[in-house]
């Protein structure tokens, strides 16, 4: 018998490959500019390539859109293409890998996830994912422009997840629709007490790269 939470039993791993590679794909090339630069320095050629071909291969298992990935890979092979020739210093490399490890980008992922693997795929009316929409994009909006800390979500987490030993959340699968509902009025609390706009708001994971690499190639 369809309980209509079927779909949503394998979106725990789901949720975590797609953070997973959101992340990975900023990440890695922070930890290669940042904590990279001695095998950079010995290797550089065949780790910038290799890095790329990582990215790449990272890119495509997301589910950003055709043009976000092309966006992104752009950013990649130039970063790559850049470090392999030597017309990014290590000065830069070190400067990017820290910008990108700053970036308000990664601590709002998680919230663009929720919605992605789990309201989207829920029985909520389309009415009540619109409005689950715009209260996460709104929580993302604050946490983007620090306004929100992850710290803060802790009520509206509690709705959905539960800490490890290591204190990180785990999303709890399935998750009843009932839930969900629980967890948005959290998030739309938190946005309001904040003063975050009742508004749309996305975030250009791209233009986010690109100025990581662009403020570093500046200075």
């Amino acid at each position: 018998m369809a309980t209509g939470n079927e779909p949503k039993k394998s979106g725990g791993g789901a949720s975590k490959i797609l953070l997973g590679c959101l992340i990975a794909v900023l990440l890695i090339f922070a930890v290669f500019c940042a904590g990279g630069v001695y095998l950079f320095m010995n290797r550089g050629p065949i780790l910038a390539y290799f890095a790329k071909g990582v990215g790449h291969q990272l890119i495509d298992e997301t589910d950003l859109s055709e043009e976000q990935k092309v966006g992104m890979k752009e950013q990649i092979d130039r970063l790559a293409n850049g470090a392999a020739s030597g017309e990014i210093t290590q000065e830069q490399l070190e400067q990017i890998g820290t910008n990108i490890s700053k970036s308000p980008v990664i601590s709002a992922i998680p919230v663009i996830v929720v919605e992605t693997l789990y309201i989207k795929k829920s029985g909520l009316s389309d009415e009540e994912k619109a409005d689950a929409k715009k209260q996460l994009n709104r929580v993302a909006h604050g946490m983007f422009e620090d306004k929100i800390t992850s710290e803060q979500l802790d009520p509206a987490m509690e709705k959905i997840a539960t800490k490890d030993a290591n204190g990180k959340w785990e999303m709890r699968s399935p998750l009843t629709d009932e839930e969900l509902k629980s967890f948005v009025g959290e998030m739309k609390t938190i946005a309001d007490e904040n003063e975050i706009p009742d508004e749309e708001f996305n975030i250009d994971i791209v233009a986010e790269f690109k100025k990581a690499i662009d403020d570093a190639l500046e200075k």
